[in-house]
């Protein structure tokens, strides 16, 4: 029988098999080791990207907060600058205004009364003769009735033509001169010429004597810069008062025919009567202080008209 060599290596012990055992279990744990370490330096690096990724947004939303901030601002500024241009193209007293044209149906009037009254009413009297302006403003009177007590003052004016184009016109306030000589009065020159612009004209409700109800009693208001001279006037035109005034107070020549002035205190005022025969008040006149002179029809009526201007007078 022949004898085959045996190869040492195919000869298996169990010495050698623990060894390569543990020799294939160390190079399973290094594997092993090597991959954790390798998986380890991938979520390390995953990391690191994400965390780079968060750092870019506080920019981006810093950067988008600071676009929104301009546009805001640039609103601001804007809105600034309009106002200011309209402040200074409209409302600043260096704007430049186009004046207004005038209108022929204007009845703007700038009045200022010397009393306060209850109502007051425009009355275009452009045109009208001595006897249409007292029939205007008795039919103001008629259909403006107020209780008693109460001020009814009419203002005057006349259409004066305009500037532009020369069609338009507007009413501007007849000055108490120009009232004189528009009713037909005829004053001397003494009282006219002491005049000023500012007047009233208007009438006083008082209880009717004969009826019941109210009656309207006329009166006029002037002021003068010259006392002197109109006191000195006003004695003068007495003579002929009575006739001047007859239209508008309605007083007939038959009740002034042989009447007469006559001095008289109401409310520690120096009046001026003039009574008929009868001895009937007609019409009165008072200069209420040294630049306020008031012709009325009756005391009831002055009486008013110094309480008014002394209350007024207190409280300026």
């Amino acid at each position: 029988m022949e004898e085959k060599d045996i190869d040492p290596k195919t000869i298996r012990t169990y010495e050698s098999d623990i060894a390569n055992a543990i020799q294939h279990r160390q190079t399973s744990q290094a594997s092993m080791v090597i991959a954790s370490e390798e998986k380890k330096r991938e979520q390390e690096k995953n990391i690191v990207i994400v965390r780079g990724n968060d750092s870019e947004a506080p920019k981006n939303r810093n950067k988008w907060l600071k676009n929104i901030l301009m546009i805001i601002a640039s609103l601001i500024l804007l809105g600034a600058g309009v106002a200011v241009a309209y402040y200074f193209y409209t409302i600043s007293p260096l704007s430049v205004r186009q004046p207004s044209t005038p209108t022929a149906t204007s009845t703007s009037v700038i009045v200022t009364s010397i009393i306060t009254p209850d109502l007051q009413k425009v009355l275009d009297i452009t045109g009208q003769t001595p006897a249409g302006i007292i029939s205007g403003v008795m039919k103001e009177s008629q259909a403006n009735p107020l209780p008693n007590g109460g001020i009814l003052e009419i203002v005057m004016g006349k259409q004066a033509s305009s500037t532009q184009n020369g069609k338009t016109s507007t009413l501007t306030r007849v000055t108490g001169p120009q009232f004189i000589s528009m009713i037909g009065l005829v004053p001397p020159n003494a009282l006219t010429s002491s005049l000023t612009s500012q007047w009233m004209f208007g009438f006083y409700s008082s209880p009717n004597d004969n009826s019941a109800g109210t009656t309207s009693a006329p009166f006029v208001v002037f002021t003068d810069n010259f006392f002197q001279n109109a006191f000195a006037g006003m004695l003068s035109w007495e003579s002929t008062m009575p006739s001047d005034f007859s239209a508008l107070f309605g007083i007939q020549p038959a009740e002034w025919s042989g009447g007469s002035f006559h001095d008289k205190l109401i409310k520690n005022k120096n009046v001026r009567e003039f009574t008929n025969s009868d001895g009937n008040v007609l019409f009165l006149y008072s200069f209420i202080d040294n630049n306020t002179l008031v012709i009325a029809q009756n005391e009831a009526a002055l009486g008013e008209i110094i309480t008014r201007f002394e209350s007024q007078a207190y409280v300026r």
